[in-house]
């Protein structure tokens, strides 16, 4: 059923585009080789390790601290929204009419 949505797919990949625009995303690649090896050899540690950590945030609230304009901005924290928007656009545009021909 959501499938037939036309716009789903256009959603899912400006999605991922930002996504891999986004610093956070740069982070998390860094960090993935390091955290795989150690998954691999503790991972009830990993696991706990998350745990508390997300237990942590969960009553410090640390997103409460900022305003709306501020969470909005670090959502959107890419060089690239711009770009986006453009592409967005363009895909949404009809195609551009073959060129006419001149007379002599």
């Amino acid at each position: 059923m959501l499938r037939k949505l036309p716009w789903l797919d256009m959603g899912r990949s400006i999605a991922r585009r930002w996504w891999q625009r986004h610093p956070l995303h740069a982070a998390g690649q860094l960090a993935h080789p390091l955290l795989q090896g150690y998954a691999g050899r503790h991972p009830a540690k990993l696991v706990a390790g998350a745990a508390v950590a997300g237990s942590v945030l969960a009553l410090i609230r640390p997103w409460r601290l900022l305003s709306g304009t501020a969470l909005l901005a670090l959502l959107l924290r890419t060089s690239d929204v711009a770009d986006m928007i453009t592409t967005l656009a363009m895909s949404r545009s009809e195609p551009e009419p073959p060129p006419r021909k001149e007379m002599p």
